[in-house]
């Protein structure tokens, strides 16, 4: 069995964190491009019944929701995160 020290299991902790708020900066900025992209299907498409036009406009509509319940949890996690690094004196 490996141990380690508290400073490391942080220093570890400090990283992933840093790591997750970085996705987070990422998730953002895709969420603002697929609005946008978004937007410009739907105006692009305006007045289309097509199956397939309907079917991407309501996907592209899904994967901004996704995105924001992916920040939320990342957001969560970094909190947690944190919190038991601080416990740890």
């Amino acid at each position: 069995m490996v141990l380690v020290s508290a400073d490391e299991v942080k220093a570890t902790i400090r990283q992933g964190t840093e790591a997750a708020r970085e996705g987070i900066k990422r998730l953002r900025q895709l969420a603002t491009d697929s609005a946008e992209t978004n937007d410009l299907a739907r105006l692009t498409t305006e007045g289309s019944r097509d199956d397939d036009v309907v079917a991407g406009l309501t996907l592209l509509g899904d994967v901004q929701g996704e995105v924001e319940r992916t920040v939320r949890r990342l957001a969560t996690a970094v909190d947690h995160a944190e919190t038991y690094a601080k416990r740890l004196g």
